[in-house]
């Protein structure tokens, strides 16, 4: 009996140049992006994500990563290279369709209307001693306060917070804890959005300062914001909008950190001053975190640093440095409410 010619082949190219037309179109075109994708295609995306994942609270990276690694390790023994190709190429393919594009989008400055114009030194002060007075009264709130609800509290204060952004396409799935433990600081990272699965991930070893901000940075990701600049910061401001004193801590550290490796190069005695007058929570937070990225740092995590730095620039991004970018965002953000 005739069977016919099969597609596939045909199939698998025309789909391969598709997705390479609509790369090349949202990166000259970030407002085609924002429309066709950011607003269109991936909010349906993330529905049948939030249908699948909601109701899991573990990670299923691991297992789509082993379920991926049969398959490429299967075609290299039985010499089947070009088929180890193709299953490279549908991943890097799905990683686009699924959640990559985002990365191609309006910048958030554009939308949110930021100026990162030049900071005198003097608003930077002003900023930098107002942030740690801010820790100094938050860390001294939260001596005794229990965080049990943390989960189901940043959930509802992101989704409040997404109410008027609708550039954001809000998630209902939590962000789930990545197995096994201590993995993600071994490879110098916090957490991870995984498009494959749709499941934002945290490390669930992680430093008290780095928990909660880690968490809603990851969401924002699952929210459709790739760029990690603009994840920290719409992470810091679900944090700080929040009701929850413990979310405020969390994200006025992170900025404080920031803004006082500005102080600790250029003004090295006045760094000294303000961190003397650090409250003994901050001081037990900061050793916290100093004594675990002492534990995990190593090759491994110079390496990863290296891979990810790399990733960033190759999807229009400007690299590591972006991760250090919050406190150039609070200043246009405070000089844009400001006006």
């Amino acid at each position: 009996m005739y069977r016919g010619t099969s597609n596939r082949p045909l199939s698998f190219f025309l789909f391969t140049l598709i997705s390479l037309l609509f790369l090349f179109q949202f990166y000259l075109f970030p407002v085609l992006g924002e429309k066709i994708y950011g607003q269109g295609i991936y909010p349906m995306i993330r529905r049948v994500f939030d249908a699948i994942s909601a109701p899991i609270n573990q990670s299923l990276a691991l297992l789509f990563i082993g379920i991926t690694l049969y398959y490429v390790v299967k075609a290299i023994i039985d010499k089947n290279f070009l088929s180890g190709i193709k299953v490279i190429i549908i991943l890097i393919l799905m990683f686009y369709w699924l959640w990559g594009f985002n990365y191609f989008r309006i910048p958030l400055s554009e939308k949110m209307n930021l100026d990162f114009s030049e900071i005198s030194d003097s608003t930077h002060l002003e900023l930098t001693m107002k942030t740690l007075q801010n820790c100094i009264d938050l860390s001294n709130q939260l001596e005794n306060e229990s965080r049990d609800d943390e989960d189901e509290s940043l959930m509802q204060s992101a989704l409040v917070f997404s109410e008027d952004l609708d550039f954001l396409y809000p998630s209902t799935a939590k962000v789930v804890p990545l197995y096994p433990k201590t993995l993600f600081l071994r490879l110098g990272i916090l957490g991870m959005y995984f498009p494959f699965t749709g499941q934002a991930q945290y490390e669930s070893e992680l430093a008290t300062i780095d928990r909660t901000f880690t968490k809603a940075h990851e969401w924002c990701h699952a929210a459709g914001v790739a760029p990690e600049d603009e994840a920290d910061f719409l992470a810091y401001l679900i944090c700080i909008q929040s009701d929850n004193a413990s979310f405020q801590y969390s994200a006025n550290m992170h900025l404080l950190y920031e803004l006082l490796f500005y102080y600790k190069i250029k003004y090295p005695d006045l760094f000294q001053t303000m961190i003397t007058s650090f409250s003994d929570r901050m001081n037990r937070d900061i050793e916290e975190r100093r004594i675990q990225y002492e534990k995990y740092s190593g090759p491994i995590s110079e390496m990863s640093e290296e891979m990810i730095d790399r990733y960033l620039k190759m999807n229009n991004q400007g690299g590591i440095g972006d991760y250090h970018r919050l406190s150039d965002y609070v200043f246009a953000w405070n000089q844009s409410i400001s006006l």
